[in-house]
């Protein structure tokens, strides 16, 4: 019988080969800024969905500094959604690890898993939509869990948790200053922080 070819695990092939030659060609790590021009994948290495500092189009490599300011350039009108896309390495699936990320506007985490050692800074309110059903839009989220173990630090900004590992591994390492918000879905009651406000759903 002829195998039959499958082009998506093809594609995650060409993902996980590409990904380790860019790390192991990378000189220096990289301050990369999101436009998701191509795609809405953080780790494709087959698009452009980010920026340097001048302005020229990069693929992402784990250890870059990554900045998510709430634009989009295929359309600026709706929440920015970003995934991360999973590779099987050496019998394990892994998510990014960047050195740091970095929240200026409202950015919709929808999949996959930020690792290693890194930051997260969120910074600026993005006013945001909370209705009373516990819907919102233009505000940031995180709707997976993520196993980083850097400091967490809010900076008069606002987030939304979905996943009760969303911020990291350490929950401990979560800072959140007197002038931001953390919003919790119901179902993660149990989470026990003071700075929390629970969506009504």
């Amino acid at each position: 019988m002829t195998p039959k070819f499958r082009p998506f695990a093809f594609r995650h092939f060409l993902i996980a080969a590409a990904g380790l030659i860019a790390a192991s060609t990378a000189s220096s790590a990289s301050t990369l800024t999101w436009t998701g021009i191509d795609n809405a994948y953080w780790n494709d290495v087959l698009s452009f969905n980010w920026k340097n500092s001048s302005g020229a189009r990069q693929t992402y490599v784990d250890g870059d500094d990554v900045i998510f300011d709430g634009t989009n350039s295929t359309d600026s009108a709706t929440d920015v959604k970003v995934n991360i896309e999973v590779s099987y390495i050496n019998g394990n699936f892994v998510g990014v690890k960047p050195k740091s990320v970095t929240v200026t506007g409202a950015t919709i985490f929808l999949s996959g898993s930020i690792e290693g050692a890194a930051t997260l800074t969120l910074s600026g309110r993005d006013a945001g939509e909370i209705s009373s059903d516990g819907t919102y839009k233009f505000i940031t989220s995180f709707q997976s869990d993520n196993t980083f173990t850097g400091l967490v630090s809010f900076v008069k900004s606002a987030a939304v948790l979905e996943a009760a590992g969303g911020l990291g591994a350490n929950s401990n390492k979560v800072n959140i200053d007197d002038g931001s918000t953390l919003y919790l879905s119901n179902n993660l009651n149990k989470l026990g922080t003071t700075a929390a406000v629970f969506l009504s759903r």
